[in-house]
C-alpha cells in the first residue's frame, strides 16, 4: 500500500492511494511517478474546487435575480450580454440565447444607442450614476428605464452589472401628482388664497407667491422658515396661537385654525 499526500499551495488537499495484491514493495520508478502525478493534482483539485465554488455562486446569484423585478444584465468588458435573468425576458420578449454575446446597445433604441453608449461610459468614470435612456422590447415598445451598474466578476473574469428598473408606473405616478398640482394652484390662485407648508422637524416653511403678496412682499425677501412667520404675528395674539397650535399636534383637535394679526411691509397689521 502507498499513501502519497497531495499539496496545494503547502496544504494537504487530498491523498492518493495505489495497492497491489502482488507485489510486496513498489520500485523507485514508480514511486517517482506516483509522486509526480501527485505533486500535479493539488493544482488541479484545488482549480475544481474554485470552479465548482464559482459555479455554486453563479446559480445562487441567478436565483436572487431571477426572483426581484428588476431586469439584471452580466455584461464582459466590451458591453456583451453573457447572462439576463427572468425579467428581462418578461418585459422585453427576449430569450437569454437570442441576447447572449449580443451588444446590451442593441436593447436601446437604434437613435439613441450612441447617446446610451456616452451616458455608459460616464457611468463607468463615476461621472454619471445612472442612465435613463428607455429600451425598447423586442416588438418595438419603448419603456422608460433608470439603469444603474457595477463592477464585478463573472466565472473568474472581470463583469459589469447592469441593473434596469421600469419607472413606468413611478412616470405615471409624477404626472398625476404634477396635474393635481397643477388644478390645487389654480384653485388657490382663483380664490385669492395665501398658502403655506411647514416642516414641523426642520422649520422649513414654504409660502406661495400670493401669501407673501397679500403682505406687500416678494417671495425672495421671505426666508423659507417658520422664524420669519413668528416675527411678523402680533405678539399679543401669540399666546392663543401657540395654545390652539399645541391642542392640534397633541391630536386634540382635527385642524389647526386660528385668526391672528400679521404685520405688512409697509407697517400696518393685516
Amino acid at each position: 500500500l502507498g499513501v502519497i499526500p497531495v499539496a496545494h499551495d503547502g496544504t494537504i488537499v487530498a491523498t492518493l492511494n495505489i495497492a497491489s495484491h502482488r507485489a510486496d514493495f513498489f520500485p523507485d520508478s514508480v514511486k517517482v511517478a506516483v509522486e509526480s502525478v501527485a505533486a500535479q493534482m493539488g493544482g488541479v483539485i484545488s482549480n475544481i474546487r474554485y470552479k465548482d465554488v464559482i459555479f455554486e455562486n453563479q446559480q445562487n446569484l441567478l436565483s436572487l435575480f431571477n426572483t426581484i423585478d428588476d431586469m439584471v444584465f452580466i455584461l464582459d468588458n466590451t458591453g456583451r450580454i453573457l447572462e439576463i435573468n427572468e425579467a428581462v425576458s418578461k418585459k422585453l420578449g427576449y430569450t437569454n440565447d437570442e441576447l447572449r454575446m449580443r451588444s446590451v446597445l442593441e436593447v436601446h433604441p437604434a437613435e439613441r444607442r450612441d447617446e446610451a453608449a456616452a451616458v455608459v461610459g460616464k457611468m463607468i468614470s463615476g461621472e454619471e450614476k445612472s442612465c435613463h435612456i428607455p429600451v425598447q422590447s423586442k416588438e418595438g415598445r419603448y419603456l422608460p428605464v433608470e439603469t444603474k451598474i457595477t463592477p464585478g466578476s463573472w466565472s473568474g473574469k472581470p463583469a459589469i452589472f447592469g441593473i434596469t428598473r421600469d419607472v413606468s408606473e413611478r412616470i405615471l405616478l409624477e404626472k398625476k401628482v404634477r396635474e393635481t398640482s397643477e388644478r390645487l394652484e389654480l384653485a388657490l390662485s382663483g380664490g385669492n388664497l395665501g398658502t403655506w407648508d411647514w416642516n414641523i422637524v426642520t422649520g422649513e416653511v414654504v409660502f406661495n407667491r400670493r401669501w407673501a403678496e397679500m403682505l406687500g412682499y416678494t417671495l425672495d425677501e421671505l426666508e423659507p422658515h417658520v422664524n420669519t412667520w413668528e416675527k411678523l404675528v402680533h405678539p399679543d395674539d401669540m399666546p392663543e396661537i401657540s395654545r390652539v397650535l399645541d391642542r392640534h399636534l397633541a391630536g386634540l383637535t382635527p385642524v389647526y385654525r386660528t385668526e391672528h394679526r400679521v404685520r405688512a411691509k409697509d407697517g400696518s397689521w393685516k
